[in-house]
């Protein structure tokens, strides 16, 4: 059996916050924002050494509400914990799934 390792694709265009119509603002620019940069110098340096998930929130009923992930974010001076964008709605229960180094 072959182990593969799935990755997260920050900065990936997409249509946010409004089906067709929306945004074009991702958790990575929300990051690069935090760390008060811009998601192109982010990507072009090498001050972050790590951005993992930390944890995801699901609100849900018999269908998924929304979904909304956290970041650890490992620069070379520090370790931040970055709330990203919340994606859907507001109805139906919480859910929080919380993710250990290296899962």
């Amino acid at each position: 059996m072959v182990k593969e390792k799935l990755m997260l694709k920050l900065g990936k265009k997409s249509s946010l916050l409004g089906g067709k119509g929306g945004s074009g603002f991702d958790d990575l620019d929300k990051i690069a924002s935090e760390l008060g940069t811009s998601k192109t110098s982010l990507l072009n340096s090498d001050a972050v050494k790590n951005i993992r998930i930390e944890k995801v929130k699901i609100k849900h009923g018999s269908l998924v509400d929304s979904i909304q992930f956290f970041y650890k974010v490992e620069t070379n001076s520090k370790t931040y914990s970055i709330e990203g964008n919340k994606h859907g709605g507001n109805g139906g229960k919480e859910s929080t799934v919380n993710l250990e180094n290296g899962e």
